[in-house]
């Protein structure tokens, strides 16, 4: 079991790794020091059709996604918590509570996303499966509107595959694809009517809906605006329609009244606290490099105005920006996902202005790039649906049995090993605790007392507990210290009692003290 659970856990971040990014970055360098002969043979290598193949590669993830949908579980810890984020809008629970703490959940996302999840559970699929399918539409909607927008030339449809690398992340349940398919929008409304003139309120509008997803969506959207602008430039006027529009559509999603944001703000301010890890902040500073690699290229390559260049170096500023934020502990570089629909438009545009220009090193990187998702595709997406499947569904299955059987049951958790098995928690009836929430709150300094007085008053009647590794001894992701109290352990020892055992999961009720 502990094989099978390995294959999954909060490291779905990762998925574009570090070393790929680095590794394509080195191959690069790598061939544009090569004599000239040597180039010529790599070039014959790399002498495909990266359009062509970036078409048959988004089938494939396409095709990826769909089972994904029909798959047992989850592949990161945020998914249950993003999937409860509906349940709590529907029973009208505080987004962002602040004065209550157990059971520890709560979201530093705007509340889109959980108005999102509060719309898919009328479709009358399971909680998984209906979880997972607006991010699954969303990234099929958004690749569409991609091809739509791209012309089918080797540079800027080539230059799609890099969002390959990003595996799952392209149609998870968090807010990543829909900002990519919201900056598709944009870019596809910005080509269809260059001229309209209620562009700015519309773009204004698509920003103040990303800004509700994630606080700093807008700029994807701004971004997208500024490469569509290319040529033309954006006037005074055309900038506050697009702040207007944007203030309007961002504070339309806290009218419910437990949707607070002033409650929003709280949690952006404790996130604020966390600071910033010089791990992430390396692994997005490489893939920023990375991602702009081509469009560098290009830029050296041919003559802009000032104009255009303002433009430019306005989105690459934007990017830095978000690559900042992107090294937050917890972060990383799919922040920068959204940004590659842009910078294929900004790379559709240089190219058309030097259409003869040597693009030798472009094709390496595409090729590189191909090679990693291939391999990300292969080790990330089918062999952990492959090999997880049967476990998996056994394990959902037990956990719909001990549900019926237990009322009152609480998801609790053991160690790593075990970890990607309470990703079924949104299945059980009662209210659950936000294991992947209580690691933030944590790190900026909430402890388990709550919990811990809960355990010793057997208000918790019923738990249920992964059958490997010691009860609660998971780690913190953010700093690798035990993410509960030694206190936690031992009250958890006294009180409660194994009622039922089953192959993954078994259950422990409450015995007080008399």
């Amino acid at each position: 079991m502990n094989d099978i659970a390995q294959l999954f856990g909060p490291t779905i971040k990762n998925y574009l790794e570090f070393r790929g990014s680095l590794l394509s970055l080195g191959f690069l360098f790598l061939c544009a020091w090569l004599p000239v002969a040597s180039r010529n043979r790599v070039h014959a290598l790399v002498g495909w059709r990266f359009d062509t193949i970036a078409v048959f590669l988004m089938a494939l993830f396409v095709a990826a996604s769909v089972i994904y949908l029909a798959f047992p579980g989850y592949f990161d810890h945020m998914e249950p918590s993003v999937a409860l984020l509906g349940g709590a809008m529907v029973r009208g629970e505080a987004l962002y509570p602040v004065a209550e703490v157990f059971p520890y959940h709560g979201t530093v996302y705007g509340p889109a996303l959980a108005h999102v999840q509060m719309a898919s559970n009328h479709f009358g699929l399971s909680i998984i499966a209906a979880s997972k399918l607006p991010g699954v539409v969303a990234f099929m909607a958004a690749l569409l509107l991609l091809l739509l927008a791209t012309n089918r030339s080797m540079i800027s449809r080539g230059y799609l595959l890099l969002l390959l690398p990003f595996g799952a992340i392209l149609f998870w349940n968090r807010a990543e694809p829909f900002l990519l398919l919201l900056v598709c929008v944009a870019i596809f409304l910005g080509l269809r009517k260059p001229d309209g003139k209620t562009l700015p309120i519309m773009f204004g509008v698509l920003a103040g809906v990303a800004s509700a997803l994630k606080i700093h969506g807008a700029i994807y959207v701004f971004a997208a605006w500024l490469a569509i602008s290319l040529g033309t430039g954006v006037s005074v006027a055309a900038l506050l329609c697009f702040g207007v529009g944007a203030v309007a559509a961002f504070f339309v999603f806290f009218l419910p009244q437990h949707v607070s944001f002033a409650g929003l703000l709280s949690a952006l301010m404790n996130a604020r606290d966390q600071g910033l890890s010089p791990a992430m902040a390396a692994q997005s500073f490489a893939f920023l490099v990375f991602m702009n690699a081509p469009v560098v290229m290009l830029w050296r390559g041919g003559r802009l105005d000032r104009r255009d260049t303002v433009i430019l170096v306005l989105v690459l500023a934007l990017e830095t920006l978000v690559a900042v934020l992107a090294s937050k502990p917890g972060a990383g570089p799919h922040h920068l996902l959204p940004f590659i629909p842009v910078n294929a438009l900004i790379v559709q545009y240089l190219h058309a202005a030097r259409p003869e220009m040597n693009v030798y090193l472009i094709r390496v990187l595409y090729a590189s790039v191909v090679c990693h998702a291939l391999l990300v595709f292969a080790g990330t997406l089918a062999k952990p649906m492959a090999v997880g499947w049967q476990a998996m569904a056994q394990a959902r299955a037990e956990v719909a049995h001990f549900d019926s059987a237990y009322p009152g049951l609480v998801m609790g958790v053991t160690d790593q090993g075990g970890y990607a098995y309470t990703f079924f928690r949104p299945l059980l009836s009662a209210r659950q605790i936000d294991y992947a929430t209580f690691m933030d709150l944590q790190y900026t300094g909430t402890g388990d007392g709550e919990f811990l007085e809960r355990l010793h008053a057997c208000t918790i009647p019923a738990l249920l507990m992964i059958n490997t590794g010691a009860p609660f001894s998971l780690g913190n992701a953010y700093t690798d210290r035990p993410l509960f109290s030694d206190d936690l352990r031992t009250a958890f020892a006294e009180h409660y009692v194994l009622a039922e055992s089953q192959r993954y999961f078994s259950a422990w009720t409450c015995v007080p003290h008399s």
